[in-house]
């Protein structure tokens, strides 16, 4: 995660509430399409390749750590 102030501008459009600037190191399906493009030529996961993007929290799915044993 990178950004969370909605009055972040990024590209051509400010993140707006709800919404962070991500960092896309892997993508896995590259046919997915952004659900916020902040350009015009962009407009897949494929297309970022290594990136960032903007992404919904309710689409963010955070790994827990278990406490080492």
């Amino acid at each position: 995660m990178q950004d969370v102030d909605p009055n972040t501008e990024y590209g051509e459009r400010t993140l707006e509430e709800g919404n962070f600037k991500v960092y896309v190191q892997v993508v896995r399906r590259a046919d997915a399409i952004l659900p916020f493009t902040h350009n015009a030529w962009q407009r897949t996961l494929g297309q970022v390749v290594q990136g960032a993007i903007i992404w919904p929290k309710e689409f963010l799915v955070f790994a827990s750590r278990s406490p080492p044993s």
